[in-house]
């Protein structure tokens, strides 16, 4: 006879004790996984991480300046030891922000569970307009050298959020998308770097939950910027966020990463953002 998930986690524990996302297991957690809009219901009292990323913005157009900046990632929140109880909490996961089709990129929308809302991530800069602020803000535009509006990551109680400030655009080459990675190498920094090279490093959840093994260790990285005879990608939820290529057009940012879109080197449109996650676990 076939046992129903949840009827006995009051005893062993024979099944999730919730319901709604792609539920997975390891060894001692069961994780609920939201790509898409849905509710978590909780069976009964219960002790949660939780991991949500906004979407990321997308990144800028060219036009006739090749200097676009990359897109900036959604703002990332951790919370550990979340109480929640035997109720339905929503959860709204935010688009990606759409690339630059005549200057800047748009920002994503936020990711929200419940009442905890992470801000989506800022449009690259492009067109001669300036980047916009969001979760991790876009990259700026090279013209002039076009800086960055700082991040803005958001707040709740019980929940930490980490997001990072694009980088200023430098001489014809637009900035990095900033990423919620914490600073680490040069070429893989928070904040994207300067001038034509990668978008902002993602977040590694792994360093921030201990034995966390679910499939998406990193989220939130940066989209890539632009410059001289390169492109933008999207960023991936890679250690470094996006990159530069060779050939365009610029690329979109993989769905559900929190990651910006690359911006691009010239007529091209930018690439948009990738849409927002939100993962849950518990004890087994």
């Amino acid at each position: 006879m076939p046992i129903l998930l949840g009827i006995l986690d009051s005893g062993g524990a024979a099944g999730p004790k919730a319901t709604g996302g792609t539920i997975t297991s390891d060894a001692n957690y069961w994780y609920h996984d939201f790509t898409s809009s849905g509710t978590f219901t909780p069976l009964r009292s219960l002790s949660v991480d939780i991991v949500i990323g906004g979407a990321g913005g997308g990144g800028g157009k060219g036009n006739s300046d090749p200097s676009a900046g990359g897109g900036g990632a959604g703002s990332v929140g951790i919370a550990t030891s979340y109480a929640v109880t035997a109720t339905n909490y929503t959860v709204t996961i935010g688009g990606g922000g759409n690339g630059g089709t005549s200057t800047r990129g748009t920002n994503g929308s936020t990711t929200i569970f419940d009442i905890v809302t992470a801000n989506g991530g800022g449009g690259g800069g492009g067109g001669n307009t300036n980047a916009l602020t969001g979760g991790s803000s876009g990259g700026g535009q090279g013209t002039n050298g076009r800086t960055s509006p700082a991040a803005t990551p958001g707040s709740a109680t019980g929940f930490t959020f980490y997001a990072n400030t694009g980088s200023s655009g430098f001489t014809n080459e637009g900035g990095g998308g900033g990423g919620a990675g914490a600073a680490d190498a040069k070429s893989a920094n928070a904040a994207g770097s300067q001038g034509g090279r990668v978008g902002g490093s993602a977040l590694n959840i792994t360093s921030y939950l201990t034995g966390w093994t679910f499939a998406t260790t990193l989220i939130g990285g940066g989209g890539g910027a632009t410059g001289d005879d390169y492109y933008g990608s999207g960023g991936g939820g890679g250690a470094g966020g996006g990159t530069v290529v060779n050939s365009g057009p610029p690329s979109s940012a993989t769905a559900n990463s929190s990651g910006g879109g690359g911006g691009s080197k010239d007529t091209s449109n930018g690439g948009n953002g990738g849409s927002g996650r939100t993962i849950i676990r518990y004890a087994k």
